[in-house]
C-alpha cells in the first residue's frame, strides 16, 4: 500500500485484518480458458478499531477483497488463490466458516440474502444461538443490540413486512449482537433512500465506536465522513492509492470524476445537486418537457385493473387502473412501505388468484393483467396511472 505517513502516528499494535501478496481468479464456468484474475498481488494492513472504505469503478475488485476477509472466498467462491489472508490472526483460506463467522460479520448489499428467520428477533438471535449461548445472556445481548442501535421499534416484527432500510437494520443488528470483532460491509447503502442511509450511518458509527474494525464496500461515500479512517482506491485488482479523509475531501471533482468516485462529503453531495439543478435550467431554459404515458399512441405494452396484494389483513398494493405503453421507461417512486417492492415483480409474476394463506392476490379483470412503474402516495394508496 502507499502513503504509510498519514497512519505513522497510530500505536504500534497488531493488524485486525491483514493481507500479503494476495492474487485470486474465479474458477471459470463452461470454459477451458485460463482464468483472467480479479486480484493481484494485494497488500492489506488495518488496525483493530479502524474504519476502512474500499472504493472505485465497478468490478474493480472491491467484493472479492471483503470476500477474502469473510471467507467466502475460496470456501463458496472457488477458484486460484495465492498469498496468505488473516483476520484477528485466523488465517482465513484454512479455517471452516463457521470459526471464521466467529470473527468476521458480513452486511450484504441486499439483506434479504443473509436472512435464515421470518422474524426480527430471531434473525437477531441467529448466531448467538449458533454460539450455544445461554438463554439469559442471549436475551441480554439483544436487549443491548437493540438499544444501541436503536432497533426497539423493530424487535418482534414479520421481516417480509419490513421496508428495504429497516431489513438493512435487521441485519446490521444480527452482526452486532454476534459481537464479531471484525465487521465487512458490501455497498450497504445502494438501495436505501435518506432516512435509512441516516440509520445505516448511525449503526456504522457506533459499531466504530464499540471498538469493531470495520471493511466497506461503497460507491457512495459521501455519509462515512467522519467516520471513516482511510480510503482505499482499488482499480483492475490492485489497491492503486489510499487517501485519509483530508486528502480525499480536498480532491477536485474533476479528479473524483476521472477516478469514478462521487461525492465524499455532505458538502460536495449538495454542491453536486446545485450543479445539476443549474446544468438543467441552463439546457432546458423553458423548463424540461413533461411525459405523458397515456395518448402516446402506442400500443399498450402492460395494463392492470383492480389489482390488489395483502398480507393477511394488511393491503400493501392497490392499483385500480394502470396502461403503460411498449418501450416505456418508468420509475417505481415513493417513501418506504408505499407498495414499491410488491409493484416492481408483477410483470415477471403476471396474476395468481391466490398465492398462501396469508397473502392474496386479487384481480377484477379476465384481460391479461401486469403492473410496473407506480408511483405511490403514503400508506399502500396507489393513485391511477394511465
Amino acid at each position: 500500500m502507499i502513503c504509510k505517513s498519514m497512519r505513522k502516528k497510530l500505536p504500534v499494535a497488531v493488524p485486525s485484518v491483514q493481507m500479503k501478496q494476495v492474487s485470486f481468479a474465479y474458477e471459470p464456468e463452461g470454459t477451458n480458458e485460463a482464468p483472467a484474475p480479479v486480484l493481484q498481488n494485494v497488500d492489506l494492513s488495518v488496525r483493530q478499531g479502524e474504519c476502512v472504505v474500499l472504493c472505485g469503478r465497478s468490478g474493480c475488485g472491491k467484493t472479492t477483497l471483503l470476500r477474502l476477509v469473510n471467507g467466502l472466498v475460496p470456501h463458496f467462491y472457488q477458484g486460484t488463490l495465492t498469498g496468505e489472508i488473516r483476520a484477528n490472526g485466523l488465517n482465513t483460506a484454512e479455517s471452516d466458516l463457521p470459526e471464521i463467522s466467529r470473527i468476521v460479520g458480513s452486511v450484504f448489499q441486499n439483506p434479504r440474502t443473509q436472512f435464515f428467520h421470518t422474524d426480527t428477533t430471531g434473525e437477531m438471535a441467529f448466531n448467538l444461538e449458533n454460539q450455544a449461548m445461554p438463554r439469559e445472556q442471549m436475551q441480554q445481548r439483544l436487549h443491548e443490540t437493540a438499544d444501541q442501535l436503536e432497533l426497539g421499534d423493530l424487535m418482534d416484527r414479520n421481516i417480509f413486512e419490513l421496508s428495504g432500510g429497516e431489513k438493512q437494520q435487521i441485519a446490521c443488528g444480527s452482526v452486532y449482537a454476534s459481537m464479531p470483532d471484525v465487521v465487512v460491509m458490501d455497498e450497504p447503502s445502494s438501495n436505501l433512500d435518506m432516512p435509512g442511509i441516516r440509520k445505516l450511518q448511525n449503526n456504522i458509527r457506533a459499531m466504530k465506536e464499540a471498538g469493531k474494525t470495520i471493511l466497506i464496500s461503497e460507491h457512495r461515500l459521501w455519509y462515512l465522513e467522519q467516520i471513516a479512517d482511510l480510503y482505499l482506491y482499488v482499480e483492475n485488482g490492485r489497491i492503486a492509492r489510499e487517501f485519509s479523509p483530508g486528502e480525499i475531501v480536498r480532491m477536485s471533482s474533476k479528479e473524483r470524476e476521472a477516478m469514478g468516485l462521487r461525492a465524499v462529503s455532505l458538502a460536495q453531495l449538495r454542491t453536486a445537486c446545485i450543479e445539476s439543478m443549474v446544468e438543467r435550467e441552463w439546457n432546458h431554459p423553458a423548463g424540461i418537457p413533461e411525459c405523458h404515458l397515456a395518448g402516446t399512441g402506442k400500443e399498450n405494452g402492460l395494463e392492470a385493473h383492480g389489482l390488489t396484494f395483502s398480507f393477511g389483513e394488511r393491503q400493501v398494493l392497490n392499483v385500480r387502473h394502470l396502461a403503460i405503453p411498449k418501450g416505456a421507461i418508468v420509475a417505481v417512486i415513493g417513501g418506504k412501505r408505499c407498495g414499491k417492492i410488491y409493484a416492481e415483480p408483477l410483470p415477471c409474476r403476471g396474476i395468481e388468484t391466490s398465492r398462501n394463506d396469508k397473502d392474496r392476490w386479487q384481480n377484477s379483470s379476465s384481460q391479461k393483467t401486469l403492473a410496473a412503474g407506480l408511483s405511490c402516495d403514503a400508506g399502500s394508496r396507489t393513485p391511477d396511472v394511465q
